[in-house]
C-alpha cells in the first residue's frame, strides 16, 4: 500500500513538472505573437511602478528598439510624475522585448524571460516544498 502511494506521489510530481513546462511554453508562444515594442512598453510601465520613487532611471533595451521605446517612454512617464528622467540605452545582451531598469537603489530585470524564469522557480519551489511535506 505504501509503495503504491509513493508511486502515485512520484507520478503526480512528474505530471506537475511537465504541466509547468507546457504552461510556460504556451505563455511564451502567446507573448511572442505580441509586438516587441508594445511588450517592452508594458513591461516598463509595470517596472516603473516598483521604482516610482526614483528620480532617475536608466532603461536598457535591445538596440533595435531604442528609438521606438524612447517614444513610448515619454507617454508612459505622464503616469509617473515623480520619476524625473528615464534614459533609454541600447544593450546588445537583451533580446527583443527585454528590458532592465537601473536605479540608484538597484537593478530590475523586467524582461518577460526574466519574469517567466522567476515564475518557474517559484512554482518549482512550491512543488519541492509540497513534496518534502508528503515524504
Amino acid at each position: 500500500m505504501m509503495a503504491t502511494l509513493a508511486r502515485c506521489n512520484e507520478y503526480y510530481l512528474q505530471v506537475e513538472q511537465k504541466m509547468t513546462g507546457v504552461v510556460l511554453d504556451a505563455v511564451r508562444k502567446i507573448i511572442s505573437s505580441f509586438d516587441d515594442v508594445d511588450t517592452t512598453a508594458s513591461v516598463v510601465r509595470e517596472a516603473l511602478q516598483l521604482v516610482s520613487n526614483q528620480k532617475q532611471v536608466i532603461l536598457h533595451v535591445h538596440p533595435e528598439q531604442v528609438a521606438e521605446v524612447r517614444e513610448k517612454v515619454s507617454s508612459i512617464l505622464s503616469d509617473f510624475p515623480e520619476v524625473g528622467y528615464v534614459e533609454v540605452i541600447a544593450d546588445a545582451r537583451l533580446k527583443n522585448g527585454g528590458c532592465i531598469l537601473e536605479t540608484e537603489v538597484g537593478i530590475i530585470d523586467a524582461s518577460i524571460d526574466g519574469q517567466l524564469q522567476a515564475l518557474k522557480q517559484a512554482i518549482t519551489k512550491q512543488f519541492s516544498e509540497r513534496q518534502q511535506v508528503l515524504s
